[in-house]
């Protein structure tokens, strides 16, 4: 079916009764305008695991944020995560269209509505540039005045460690609601350092600040289906009270949750399906294997090398059939040629890898996938994984 035509069908109908119009496909739904002094936008998209689809809405004025159907009170969905419906056919993705434009018109836009008729925000752009840009400055300054002034200790990211965290945050968000922003930066600049440095520590993330017309400090890479977090904005919207810090701490729980997932699911597919991917990227780029030797790596690795350029501007969402097919012809040439078989295992905590193991080499074991998301999150180069593949397995 067409997802696409369909969903611009239906909601776009029943939303033109409310004067929106189709605006364009976007990275991951359809978007629908409501133009004015400012406007209201209203996006149908695609959740990135598959087969469900959810709605978020948002206002274009600066400070603002974007709202899901998870965040709706009234809203009830057909799956187990609210704000998401799943569908098999095309009659029930019709049905689940025709539910998610009930919410949107009943709730949504009286949300929408709100927001643009609001006073402005002690929140404005200055201060929130101001203030990511010290939080990616002087990170690890503030987590350590953060647990000296609270003497909050994390010993892990689990559910004991986040309850725990966030009774002390919630108490500390409630003193400062009482304070100007002025006199609450500080802490609040404190608290998400602490924060961010814990998804850094024990989530494999990474401090990252993007330095356009807005300054933005996250933490990027996150092993979760959250896969960056923006700290100061969410701690400084429980402080105008936009947000609650329940919210956040189950953001938290979300990220401990399902703190494998988009790596699990790759690795997963890569085991199962390693031989089709394989095919798929030899018949994409033409590669020839003739056997396993320096002249025939060198080939393989100005190809790959040529791939992992052209991903690396592409969310990890984007890039992943890229590498699966990479990582799956690499595995099956020390398969084909140095007596190794596909193997999955539990690295730890449910976080699944999947391998070559009993290679007949220097190395018995290369994890393919985990190798090249590496490269393509640059902390290693093509260049040098091409070289270990030179040592590792060429030379025994």
């Amino acid at each position: 079916m067409n997802l696409g035509k369909i969903i611009k069908d239906i909601v776009g109908k029943q939303l033109a009764e409310e004067g929106f119009v189709y605006d364009k496909k976007t990275d991951i739904g359809w978007q629908f305008v409501k133009r004015g002094s400012y406007d209201q936008i209203v996006n149908i998209a695609k959740y990135r695991f598959g087969g469900m689809l959810f709605f978020e809405i948002s206002v274009d004025r600066w400070g603002t944020r974007v709202i899901q159907a998870s965040e709706i009170d009234e809203v009830e969905s057909n799956s187990e995560m609210k704000g998401f419906w799943t569908y098999g056919n095309e009659e029930e993705l019709v049905t689940v269209l025709n539910q998610m434009c009930f919410y949107i018109k009943n709730y949504g836009l009286k949300l929408l509505d709100e927001i643009c008729n609001r006073e402005e925000s002690v929140w404005t752009q200055e201060l929130h540039n101001r203030l990511n840009k010290r939080l990616y400055e002087q990170h690890d300054e503030l987590c350590e005045h953060f647990i000296n002034r609270t003497g909050l200790s994390a010993t892990g990211f689990d559910e004991a460690n986040i309850n725990t965290w966030f009774s002390v945050i919630e108490n500390e968000v409630n003193h400062l609601q009482s304070f100007t922003m002025e006199q609450a930066e500080e802490p609040l600049l404190e608290i998400a350092a602490f924060l961010g440095s814990q998804l850094v520590k024990y989530m494999g993330g990474s401090w990252s600040v993007s330095e356009d017309e807005d300054i933005l400090t996250s933490v990027n890479d996150i092993q979760s289906q959250l896969d960056y977090y923006s700290c100061i904005n969410r701690i400084a919207g429980c402080y105008l009270k936009e947000i609650n810090v329940v919210d956040i701490k189950n953001d938290f729980l979300l990220i401990f949750h399902e703190r494998y997932s988009l790596h699990n699911e790759m690795n997963t597919r890569l085991y199962e399906r390693h031989d089709e991917l394989c095919e798929r990227f030899i018949a994409r780029t033409g590669v020839s294997v003739t056997g396993f030797n320096e002249a025939d790596i060198n080939i393989w690795f100005t190809v790959i090398e040529k791939e992992m350029k052209e991903i690396q501007n592409l969310n990890m969402e984007q890039a992943q059939e890229t590498l699966l097919e990479i990582a799956a012809f690499l595995g099956n040439q020390l398969v084909k040629y140095k007596g190794g078989h596909w193997w999955i295992y539990n690295e730890y905590d449910g976080k699944l890898s999947a391998a070559i193991k009993d290679i007949q080499s220097f190395n018995h074991l290369f994890v393919c996938l985990n190798q090249l998301i590496r490269c393509y999150k640059k902390d290693c180069e093509v260049a040098q994984m091409k070289q270990g593949f030179l040592m590792d397995y060429l030379e025994a």
